[in-house]
């Protein structure tokens, strides 16, 4: 690949000081620190901050210096990396900030401040602390300080689930419980039981249990026997008995004494402290296999800490600003870059390619680099299907070589089994996903979409072209249908039933099961979108023998040529040009005759498909259960009706012009009444009937997957009401504050069931403190503010964009060229670069 090059740290800060664009169009992207989390104080924040080097992880903890949960495959660590004292006592945080490049700490125990930084060094195996101590009295006074270093990191290779490999005082396991977390919560004290509720991961649930919770002491987990301990040269170097993995702390200024045990040490120093006065601590943590070269490298970045410990966020500044370089190295496109006098929509638009960034692991084998989906407590290396697919537009115009290739890894993993792939073991993940083959579809369709790379419907993966492999996405729903598997003679279950397993779907939903209207509206949008690639591209596919019907209007989405409203000197291609592969094999395949046997022609597939849309959208409208709410039908006739957002979405975003309009004004009502927040909203009404049974923070009542908002404006738009979508938008500004897109943020607080309720990032129900699936909302405005949604044809603008709103949109990459959309009164104008 010609973009995807890494650089070492000395290389990024030449190129920093030597290419850094400073055009015109370089100035409308803010500064990290602009972009980054505010300070946020630890008794209203659920989440603590985390770290990342793209390649490794790990959590904060409400302490001045540990971190748990970290992850760089093949090493994982357990329980935390060891806590400081004052006096004996652990300072505890009160207030946190978070930036890509370092979680920052503010503390205070009995007039000592406390501030601590921390920072995973950027394609290295380090993480580098630095925590200020200052004496906030009016007298000279005297501390005892002692800092626990803990070296609990193993190395485990094989495959990797969500639910990673990670050491405990036992030994090595998979197992989710919530020991890791009840140390995590009790950090600092000397409580090691209590008689609680606890989560165990029981066949791939959360399971809550009510059981006498133990869990290890920070002196137990210093003397586990798993681990050996020596100081070697002023290097305290620990050992794994069951792996390869070594690790090395080395601190500054030197301990006036050390204690060595098993996992770890203790550095202790006792200073006198006149007032005002300060004291820095730093210190570093190498980790690796070889232990003459991770005793190396603790040695060198000690020696060079504040020069390293600088330069980290030099690093992240550049990759930040390559990211939108057309000519940069970092990804094979480019993240457009917006510009507007609207500060809202700008820092809620930046938030996306900071997730973006911060979600980029450049160390797993099986792909040179890879945006994870989660994480840090989770998927260390993992992607799932579904968050990414949400804002397949958007990485077609950043990376689009990237993003072929691991649509061609994708194609073999059986969507059936797995909702992902783990990059480092290479094998797929999880369980089946109902949204699989919707996603996976619609990645396939907008990479070729926007970089009219139509060979790749013809590049043969597995026995198959990758157009038959979408033939088969589009067309699975037959195998789902009670209907045509002979499970029921009535018509209305011709639809996909998607099981009685609930985590197929919405997982915390139990109502949410069988056949729902969401993905049976997706594998509509499929057909339809499948008809169009065979009248396009001449290419036959999967189900040829399939014979089609008489040819029945369709209804699409109002658009625009590629060429109105455009330079006419410098536009687009017009429509109907094809590639001049895909031209030569349209001249080679000649149609077939309908009557000479069981060949079709693609016209006749096309028909075929659309009067199978049709058919469906029919049945899926008989599903409504009236009030803007949707029925699921179960066998034998039973519907319940489920109050959620997903089929709002869905059905909004995939087929609204198929929705009657008495419908889609109680669907409206709904959002509105039932779902939407001053801020945020909530992913299930209140008033569905599951709504007691179905809190968790990404899917339940009490607040919504950081992808449902992006998903919920773009149904807006596509319903009609991109004013409302642009509201929407420019309100959720301050979800933003804690940093990039999370898993899912809860509504809490007292008013938690009204509109003025709180949002933080989600911590309860084992959620991710950061999830690639927000990306999305950048792709809001690319899609519907700016218009930007090439079809199959090369039509590329929607008129979608609100005549509010004014701005424009650079180096946007459509098949192959760079174009600037403008936005200004509901029209967009599109200008080659």
């Amino acid at each position: 690949m010609t973009k995807k090059i890494i650089f070492p740290l000395a290389l990024s800060l030449l190129l920093l000081a030597c290419s850094k664009d400073e055009s015109p169009i370089h100035n409308n992207i803010p500064p990290l620190d602009e972009v980054s989390g505010i300070w946020v104080s630890a008794d209203t924040a659920d989440m603590e901050p985390s770290i990342r080097n793209f390649r490794g992880q790990a959590l904060t903890n409400r302490d001045l210096a540990s971190v748990s949960w970290f992850a760089s495959a093949p090493y994982s660590g357990g329980y935390h990396t060891g806590v400081l004292r004052i006096n004996g006592v652990t300072p505890k945080v009160s207030m946190f900030r978070w930036l890509p490049h370092q979680a920052i700490r503010k503390g205070e125990l009995d007039h000592w401040k406390l501030f601590s930084t921390v920072k995973m060094v950027p394609d290295d195996n380090a993480i580098m602390w630095r925590v200020d101590i200052s004496n906030d009295t009016t007298v000279a006074r005297e501390m005892d300080l002692s800092l626990d270093m803990i070296g609990f990191i193993s190395k485990y290779g094989g495959d990797w689930q969500w639910w990673y490999p990670y050491p405990k005082l036992d030994g090595k396991t998979t197992v989710r419980d919530d020991e890791v977390e009840n140390v995590r919560r009790h950090i600092g004290s000397k409580e090691n039981s209590s008689l609680e509720q606890v989560i165990e991961l029981i066949n791939g649930k959360p399971t809550p249990t009510d059981r006498l919770a133990t869990w290890p002491s920070d002196q137990e987990i210093l003397t586990a026997n798993k681990y050996s301990a020596a100081m070697k040269n002023g290097t305290l170097v620990i050992s794994d008995s069951e792996t390869e993995a070594v690790t090395a702390f080395r601190v500054s200024p030197q301990p006036d004494s050390h204690t060595v045990m098993n996992s770890g040490g203790t550095a202790q120093w006792t200073r006198t402290l006149q007032p005002g006065q300060n004291i820095t601590l730093t210190w570093v943590m190498s980790y690796g296999d070889r232990e003459a070269e991770v005793t190396d490298r603790a040695v060198s970045l000690i020696s060079t800490f504040d020069s390293t410990f600088m330069d980290v966020n030099k690093v992240w500044e550049e990759r930040w600003h390559a990211l939108f370089d057309p000519s940069g190295d970092l990804v094979s496109g480019t993240f457009p870059v917006l510009e507007t006098e609207d500060e809202k929509l700008k820092k809620v638009y930046y938030t996306g390619p900071l997730t973006l960034l911060y979600m980029m692991h450049t160390n797993l084998p099986q792909h040179d680099m890879v945006y994870l989906t989660g994480g840090p407590r989770w998927g260390a290396s993992i992607t799932f299907f579904w968050d990414i697919t949400e804002w397949a537009t958007l990485w077609a115009v950043t990376d689009p070589e990237m993003m072929k290739e691991h649509l061609s890894a994708w194609i073999l993993i059986d969507p059936s089994m797995h909702y992902g792939k783990d990059n480092f073991g290479g094998k797929g993940v999880g369980n089946g996903y109902s949204a699989n083959y919707w996603a996976l579809f619609q990645m396939i369709r907008n990479y070729v979409t926007v970089t009219r790379d139509f060979a790749f419907l013809e590049q043969e993966i597995d026995g198959k072209t990758v157009l038959q492999h979408l033939d088969n996405y589009a067309l699975n729903w037959k195998n789902l249908s009670p209907f045509r598997q002979g499970q029921s003679e009535n018509e209305l279950y011709d639809l996909a039933d998607f099981g009685d397993d609930e985590w197929n779907l919405l997982e915390c939903v139990p109502t949410y099961k069988h056949i729902v209207p969401s993905f049976n509206a997706g594998y509509a949008w499929m057909m339809r979108e499948l008809a169009d690639l065979y009248e396009y591209t001449g290419l036959k596919g999967e189900g040829a023998n399939e014979r089609g019907a008489e040819k029945e209007g369709v209804k699409t989405t109002e658009r625009i040529n590629t060429t109105e409203g455009m330079n006419t000197t410098e536009g687009v291609k017009a429509t109907g040009e094809v590639s001049e592969a895909m031209a030569r094999n349209q001249e080679a395949a000649p149609a077939a005759d309908p009557s000479s046997g069981p060949a079709e022609s693609q016209a006749e597939r096309a028909e075929y498909l659309r009067k199978e849309a049709d058919a469906m959208i029919e049945r899926i409208l008989d599903l409504y259960a009236g009030d803007g709410g949707w029925y699921s039908l179960y066998p034998g006739g039973k519907k319940i009706e489920v109050r959620h957002c997903l089929d709002f979405m869905f059905l909004g975003r995939y087929i609204p012009e198929d929705i009657p309009g008495e419908i889609r004004t109680e669907m409206m009502d709904f959002l509105y009444e039932e779902l939407m927040t001053d801020t945020w909203m909530r992913a299930q009404s209140l008033e569905d009937e599951a709504a007691d049974h179905s809190d968790r923070p990404d899917h339940g009542p009490l607040g919504a997957f950081d992808g449902w908002p992006a998903g919920t404006m773009d149904a807006l738009t596509q319903m009609g009401y991109p004013g409302k979508a642009l509201d929407f938008y420019r309100a959720i500004e301050p979800v933003t504050y804690e940093g990039c897109w999370a898993q899912a943020h809860e509504l809490w607080g007292e008013n938690k069931y009204n509109n003025k309720a709180r949002v933080r990032i989600a911590q309860r129900g084992w959620g991710n403190r950061e999830s690639s699936g927000g990306i999305s909302i950048s792709q809001v405005m690319l899609k519907n503010f700016f218009g930007f949604y090439p079809d199959v044809k090369g039509n590329v603008l929607l008129k979608t964009a609100p005549p509010e709103f004014t701005g424009k949109l650079y180096h946007v990459l459509f098949d192959g060229e760079y174009y600037t959309l403008s936005a200004e009164n509901g029209k967009v104008k599109m200008k080659k670069e």
